[in-house]
Protein backbone atom coordinates (compact mmCIF):
# COMPACT_ATOMS: atom_id res chain seq x y z
CA UNK A 1 0.00 0.00 0.00
CA UNK A 2 1.13 3.56 -0.40
CA UNK A 3 0.74 6.80 1.56
CA UNK A 4 -1.30 9.47 0.00
CA UNK A 5 -2.77 13.02 0.40
CA UNK A 6 -6.72 12.63 -0.05
CA UNK A 7 -8.18 14.36 -2.44
CA UNK A 8 -10.87 17.05 -1.30
CA UNK A 9 -13.07 17.02 -4.66
CA UNK A 10 -15.58 19.81 -3.63
CA UNK A 11 -12.38 22.13 -3.66
CA UNK A 12 -10.17 20.55 -5.96
CA UNK A 13 -7.42 20.10 -4.11
CA UNK A 14 -4.98 17.20 -2.16
CA UNK A 15 -5.71 17.63 2.01
CA UNK A 16 -3.12 17.98 3.77
CA UNK A 17 -3.38 15.55 5.51
CA UNK A 18 -1.04 12.13 4.89
CA UNK A 19 -2.84 8.75 5.04
CA UNK A 20 -1.02 5.50 5.69
CA UNK A 21 -4.15 2.73 4.81
CA UNK A 22 -3.65 -0.48 7.07
CA UNK A 23 -2.85 -3.38 5.69
CA UNK A 24 -3.43 -5.59 7.96
CA UNK A 25 -5.50 -5.55 11.30
CA UNK A 26 -5.40 -8.17 14.10
CA UNK A 27 -9.48 -8.46 13.92
CA UNK A 28 -9.96 -8.77 9.87
CA UNK A 29 -7.17 -11.31 9.94
CA UNK A 30 -8.27 -13.64 12.24
CA UNK A 31 -11.74 -12.36 13.63
CA UNK A 32 -13.15 -13.21 9.90
CA UNK A 33 -11.96 -16.43 8.93
CA UNK A 34 -15.12 -17.13 6.96
CA UNK A 35 -13.97 -14.56 4.41
CA UNK A 36 -10.19 -15.27 4.37
CA UNK A 37 -8.95 -17.63 1.75
CA UNK A 38 -5.80 -19.12 3.30
CA UNK A 39 -3.93 -19.23 6.31
CA UNK A 40 -3.30 -16.48 8.44
CA UNK A 41 0.32 -16.55 8.12
CA UNK A 42 0.63 -17.51 4.19
CA UNK A 43 -1.64 -14.18 3.52
CA UNK A 44 0.91 -12.25 5.83
CA UNK A 45 3.78 -13.69 3.89
CA UNK A 46 2.09 -12.64 0.61
CA UNK A 47 1.18 -9.44 2.37
CA UNK A 48 4.98 -8.83 3.15
CA UNK A 49 6.37 -10.01 -0.47
CA UNK A 50 3.45 -7.72 -2.50
CA UNK A 51 4.58 -4.62 0.06
CA UNK A 52 8.44 -5.26 -0.55
CA UNK A 53 8.12 -5.73 -4.36
CA UNK A 54 6.32 -2.42 -4.82
CA UNK A 55 7.94 -0.34 -2.09
CA UNK A 56 4.99 0.21 -0.47
CA UNK A 57 4.33 1.38 3.11
CA UNK A 58 3.13 -1.89 5.39
CA UNK A 59 1.17 -0.63 8.56
CA UNK A 60 -0.28 -2.62 10.95
CA UNK A 61 -2.91 -2.29 13.94
CA UNK A 62 -2.02 -4.73 16.67
CA UNK A 63 -4.51 -4.49 19.85
CA UNK A 64 -2.80 -5.08 23.02
CA UNK A 65 -5.46 -7.10 24.06
CA UNK A 66 -5.08 -9.65 21.71
CA UNK A 67 -1.93 -10.79 24.11
CA UNK A 68 -4.19 -13.21 26.14
CA UNK A 69 -3.67 -16.42 24.59
CA UNK A 70 -6.81 -17.86 26.68
CA UNK A 71 -9.38 -15.44 24.58
CA UNK A 72 -7.42 -15.12 21.14
CA UNK A 73 -5.04 -18.38 20.58
CA UNK A 74 -2.68 -18.48 18.14
CA UNK A 75 -2.60 -14.25 17.56
CA UNK A 76 -0.37 -13.21 19.79
CA UNK A 77 2.54 -15.77 18.24
CA UNK A 78 1.41 -15.07 14.77
CA UNK A 79 2.41 -11.34 15.40
CA UNK A 80 5.37 -12.31 16.93
CA UNK A 81 6.25 -14.77 13.86
CA UNK A 82 5.36 -11.66 11.56
CA UNK A 83 7.69 -9.37 13.19
CA UNK A 84 10.47 -12.12 12.70
CA UNK A 85 9.61 -12.13 8.98
CA UNK A 86 9.89 -8.49 8.82
CA UNK A 87 12.69 -7.56 11.22
CA UNK A 88 15.20 -10.29 9.29
CA UNK A 89 14.59 -8.74 5.76
CA UNK A 90 16.70 -6.32 4.01
CA UNK A 91 14.02 -4.55 2.12
CA UNK A 92 12.11 -3.36 4.83
CA UNK A 93 12.84 0.07 6.83
CA UNK A 94 11.09 -0.09 10.38
CA UNK A 95 10.73 3.19 12.27
CA UNK A 96 8.16 5.30 14.37
CA UNK A 97 4.47 6.51 12.75
CA UNK A 98 6.22 10.35 12.61
CA UNK A 99 9.77 9.52 10.57
CA UNK A 100 7.75 6.96 8.15
CA UNK A 101 5.09 9.84 7.69
CA UNK A 102 8.47 12.52 7.28
CA UNK A 103 9.71 9.83 4.98
CA UNK A 104 6.53 9.40 2.47
CA UNK A 105 5.82 13.38 2.83
CA UNK A 106 9.87 13.91 1.29
CA UNK A 107 9.28 11.66 -1.18
CA UNK A 108 5.93 12.75 -2.39
CA UNK A 109 6.82 16.24 -3.09
CA UNK A 110 10.47 14.95 -4.82
CA UNK A 111 8.73 13.36 -6.52
CA UNK A 112 6.00 16.55 -7.38
CA UNK A 113 9.07 18.95 -8.17
CA UNK A 114 10.29 16.62 -11.28
CA UNK A 115 7.08 15.79 -12.55
CA UNK A 116 5.97 17.74 -15.75
CA UNK A 117 2.21 16.47 -14.86
CA UNK A 118 0.02 14.62 -17.32
CA UNK A 119 0.41 15.63 -20.91
CA UNK A 120 -2.32 15.45 -23.33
Amino acid sequence: MLAFFPFHQKERREIKTLQMPTAWMDDQLFGYKQHNQGEPRELLQELIEKTAEQGGCLVVDIHDYVYDEALFPGWAETYGWFLEQVTSRSDFWMDTPGKIADHWIQRYYSILNVSQGLTA
